[in-house]
């Protein structure tokens, strides 16, 4: 400290790190003699420079420190840290200490100094209230009001002072508190970089002190608060067509069989999930369409489903399904297609729930499948002409979930009781005697009271200390429900081409917003949130786990923190196909896309392609050729009578994928052959358990295979194993003119096991009989060659064979397809008609080679059918034909158990006339049916009378029959029969005669 005496005017001392200054209050600044000395700064280049402008008129002596504010704690006692949303200290800190007369600090009064800052746009000046004060770097965190304000600082322009520009880099500071630390610093200008995080679209506003804000360019809006943090919100396109509000298609369809006709007398809709309350009025209901009507003189019009009339029993105005035993999937062509009603709501409102009332004795279960509604007839909101992606599928059940009415319980009946169960667990019970309830159109009351359970047809709910519920057997109620209530999904927002988020505005409800990510689906939408108050819906990828750096805001998951939002997550689905277009005869993978395709059952997943037309019930096509095949399944279901139906279909199939990943599923080393002409197949998918016929769905899309390019014909067009002397039969392959430029002299042909593929190695295929088969060019055309093919097979060698074609050693070798209809790729019927034969019980099931024609109740004739004698007794004879499956089919039964081995005729009674023969088993024979007879040991008479071929001419029973011949002989003994009966006028044996012409 400088002593009075010496300060006769300025007095300074200067270093790099510091400077100090003495000034007198008698002089006056920019006077003669006065203290003008050019300001003081320290002895560094860029250093702050400060001059006094006004020490106010209560200060007789003033003292200036200044040091870089680096250094202000070793120098000063206190340090500076930055301000936040401020740059770096732009000056030194300034200290500036006022004394009066008596060298004590004066009261507070007007000081003006200048400072020199070039690089301040705007200078901000802090003052920092007591000089003693130890303030380390953060400290002043946790104080507030005017303790802060001492030890963090203050924008001396919020306490009275100013801060103006007064040119070449010089700032004009005026405080009405000096006796404080002062520094000074500009705002960070957060604007000038990328826009502050604003994004595109938006403007960003510099807000002093703080974070910038943000505001939409016009055309945009904000998906939060209009001026906004950035970060927090994002500018979106402000058009209608980003709007969420569009009316919604309601497809209803049964989950369970009908018997005698589905019959529905009104459709109804409410706004809450509770399906009770917010009814919907039937204004806001489209025209409602339904599968083909009932046709005849019953009024069955659809115009009654939104009549607004009520109804559930038989004579109430209701809409009649045409078919009478309705299945709820296409089970073959004799039954058509399953009926529906679609009715179209609008999206005003939430839709919660849809109430089907139906006719008691003619209902079922049934299901709706949502989706959103097409603005006009043959016109797509999701493009083109293609339908939109159902949003979701919702079940009925017999009853309603628990606990449908608290502390009301089941009265006015006889209880039933179900056993001490669980709530869970009585549920189920009810729901199953309903389901049974149903056939006899009676509602069932069911309770749950003190831990057991108890139903009871009929009755109503009372007062009680459980709960209880109703169970309709006409009327079905299926919520509505997207997403769960109360959760917040967090994900990464997916944004479009120009960065903006892909929000939806004015979405009506939950469900809305679930079909707004369907629709996204290949932009990559797979989970969705829903901000009930503003009625937004954010579009997101994949949901992150909970748990992850990434759950959410503070890492909470609660119903509270969360209640004004609904998520979900998209539920898997497939797509479409990736290959649409294939190569006749190539090996091809197909590929199938989506959401989720592999997420639960990667293993469990299966395909079949089947014609254009045919269901998902149907087998798999006959032209595919490999890499897919199904077997023939009879399931049981329980229609709404009570009574138990067979129903056939071929749903048990392989193999699994060849490869999965989250969204696709591929299987390799598929091909299907081409018919004469172009054809279109239909992929079926199942996700998994897939014996059960519904979980299999139509695949979008089709694979096309071009025409073949060869075809081939046989002459005859069956050929058996036995064709005569020669064995020989001409094979024809034809091609379509211009179609290829090879010489059909030149073409190679061969006939290979529809086991094996026509390029496999010949020498593997010496077991297949194929060293049997020769075949020699008998003439050619401009397209066709002829060929003489002379076969000569074992009998185990009987079934289907490719004939495969080269046209030139520079081509492959490929199979051709049959000329004229052919129902399978290729078929060369190499013997009898039937190639395998298979016993079920008292049943055995034979297939032929191709479609036989027969039905039930025609008679056929068996021969040539090997193994062992007894085998052979039963099969080769006259039968009556029996389950014959509909359609083209190579399937038929006999009333024979081959499982069974059948003994030698019974010791008889012989007589002088016709002999009576007795089986240990139904012999099958009917009067006229030819027999050979062997193995009668009597002495000669008596075996040359009985062994041989003979007529039946009498049937006694089931096991019994008559020959016209007389067997009177010495000897008795047991006669067998090991021949077959007679095809027209031949007699055919087994095994082989060995008889020579």
């Amino acid at each position: 400290v400088f002593p009075s005496k010496y300060c006769t005017r300025t007095s300074i001392l200067q270093s790099e790190q510091r400077v100090e200054a003495w000034y007198m209050a008698s002089w006056t600044p920019n006077s003669p003699g006065g203290w003008d000395f050019g300001g003081m700064a320290r002895s560094v280049p860029g250093a702050t420079r400060l001059r006094l402008t006004d020490m106010g008129s209560n200060a007789h002596k003033v003292l200036v420190s200044m040091v870089h504010h680096d250094a202000a704690g070793h120098e000063l006692g206190r340090v500076f840290p930055p301000r936040p949303f401020y740059q770096t200290w732009l000056t030194d800190v300034m200290r500036i200490e006022r004394f009066g007369p008596s060298m004590t600090l004066a009261p507070d009064g007007r000081f003006v100094f200048t400072v020199f800052a070039p690089d301040a746009r705007r200078l901000r000046v802090f003052r920092y209230e007591g000089l003693t004060a130890d303030l380390a770097p953060g400290a002043a965190s946790g104080v507030a009001g005017a303790e802060r304000s001492a030890a963090y600082g203050v924008d001396i322009e919020t306490e009275g002072g100013t801060v103006t520009a007064a040119g070449s880099g010089y700032w004009r500071v005026t405080t009405m508190r000096a006796n404080s630390d002062f520094v000074g610093t500009d705002d960070a200008f957060e604007c000038d970089v990328d826009m502050g995080g604003c994004g595109p679209n938006a403007f960003c506003h510099e807000m002093v002190g703080a974070a910038p804000r943000c505001t939409c360019a016009p055309g945009y809006y904000a998906t939060d608060e209009a001026f906004f943090e950035p970060g927090t919100a994002q500018c979106v396109v402000a058009l209608e067509a980003r709007s969420g509000g569009f009316d919604s298609n309601f497809r209803i369809t049964l989950t369970s069989r009908v018997d005698y006709g589905w019959r529905v007398t009104e459709i109804k809709a409410y706004g809450s999930s509770d399906c009770e309350s917010d009814p919907i009025d039937t204004s806001q209901f489209g025209t409602a369409i339904t599968s083909t009507t009932y046709r005849s003189t019953v009024d069955a019009s659809s115009e009654f489903l939104l009549d607004g009339e009520d109804g559930t029993t038989a004579g109430t105005a209701a809409w009649w399904s045409e078919c009478m035993n309705c299945d709820p999937v296409e089970i073959d062509a004799t039954r058509g297609r399953p009926p529906f009603i679609e009715v179209t709501i609008s999206g005003a409102q939430p839709i919660g729930c849809i109430e089907v009332q139906q006719v008691a004795g003619h209902a079922g279960q049934v299901r709706v499948t949502a989706s959103r509604a097409q603005a006009a007839a043959g016109t797509s909101p999701c493009g083109g002409d293609t339908p939109c992606r159902p949003y979701g599928t919702f079940s009925s059940t017999a009853c309603p979930a628990w606990p449908a009415a608290p502390g009301q319980v089941c009265a006015g009946g006889t209880p039933v009781p179900l056993g001490a169960v669980t709530e869970a667990q009585c549920h189920s019970l009810c729901e199953a005697e309903a389901t049974a309830a149903m056939a006899t159109g009676q509602d069932l009351c069911c309770s749950y009271e003190a831990g057991e359970c108890t139903y009871q047809l009929g009755g109503e709910l009372a007062d009680g200390d459980g709960v209880g519920m109703i169970c309709p057997a006409s009327v079905r109620k299926i919520p509505l429900v997207c997403g769960t209530p109360g959760k917040k999904v967090f994900a990464e927002v997916l944004t479009d081409f120009d960065g903006n988020m892909l929000l939806r505005r004015e979405v009506t409800s939950p469900c809305h917003c679930q079909q707004l990510c369907m629709d996204e689906v290949t932009t990559g939408c797979r989970s969705w949130k829903y901000e009930i108050s503003t009625q937004l819906c954010y579009l997101q990828g994949m949901a992150f786990e909970w748990g992850s750096e990434m759950a959410g805001a503070w890492g909470k998951n609660d119903g509270s923190y969360n209640a004004d939002w609904t998520s979900g997550v998209l539920e898997s689905f497939v797509g479409g196909l990736t290959t649409t277009e294939i190569t006749p005869g190539e090996l091809f993978s197909l590929t199938l896309t989506g959401a989720g395709v592999s997420a639960s059952e990667p293993a469990g997943q299966r395909i079949k392609i089947v014609q254009v037309g045919a269901s998902c019930a149907a087998p798999v096509a006959p032209q595919v050729a490999r890499g897919v095949a199904c077997a023939k399944t009879t399931t049981k279901v329980t229609t709404n009578r009570g009574t138990m139906r067979e129903e056939v279909s071929y749903t048990v199939c392989s193999p699994k994928p060849s490869s999965t990943a989250v969204d696709s599923a591929t299987w390799a080393g598929l091909r299907i052959s081409a018919g004469a002409s172009a054809a279109q197949y239909t992929v079926c998918y199942c996700p998994g358990r897939c014996a059960t016929l519904q979980h299999w769905t139509e695949v979008p899309g089709a694979i096309t295979v071009p025409g073949a390019g060869l075809t081939f014909s046989t002459a005859p067009a069956l050929v058996y194993r036995h064709l005569g002397d020669a064995d020989t039969f001409k094979l024809t392959v034809a091609r379509p003119p211009f179609s290829s430029y090879s010489d059909p002299m030149f073409w190679s042909v061969r006939l290979v096991s529809a086991m094996f593929d026509c390029d496999t190695d010949p020498a593997l295929l010496a077991d297949a009989s194929t060293e049997a088969i020769s075949t020699s060019l008998a003439s050619s055309t401009a397209d066709t060659a002829e060929y003489d093919v002379t076969i000569r097979f074992a009998a185990s060698s009987v079934g289907k064979y490719h004939v495969c074609v080269r046209e030139s050693e520079a081509m492959s070798i490929t199979a051709v397809t049959k000329s004229a209809g052919a129902s399978v790729t290729e078929v060369v019927a190499t013997g009898g008609q039937v190639v395998s034969f298979q016993s079920a019980g008292s049943q055995t099931t034979l297939r032929t080679v191709a479609p036989h024609g027969m039905k039930d109740g025609d008679l056929v004739t068996l021969s040539g059918l090997g193994g062992s004698d007894s085998i052979m007794l039963q099969l080769n004879r006259q039968h009556v034909v029996s389950n014959v499956p509909d359609g083209d089919t190579n399937d038929f039964d006999i009333a024979v158990d081959t499982s069974v081995e059948a003994p030698n005729i019974l010791p008889t009674s012989l007589a002088t006339g016709p002999t009576r023969l007795t089986t240990a088993v139904p012999h099958g024979f009917l009067p006229g049916a030819s027999v050979v007879i062997s193995g009668v040991e009597w002495d000669a008479a008596g075996a040359a009378a009985i062994n041989g071929a003979h007529v039946v001419s009498a049937v006694r029973d089931d096991t019994s029959f008559v020959v016209p011949v007389g067997t009177i002989t010495s000897d008795a003994g047991t006669v067998g029969v090991t021949g077959a009966e007679a095809v027209g006028a031949t007699v055919l044996t087994v095994p082989g005669h060995g008889l020579a012409p």
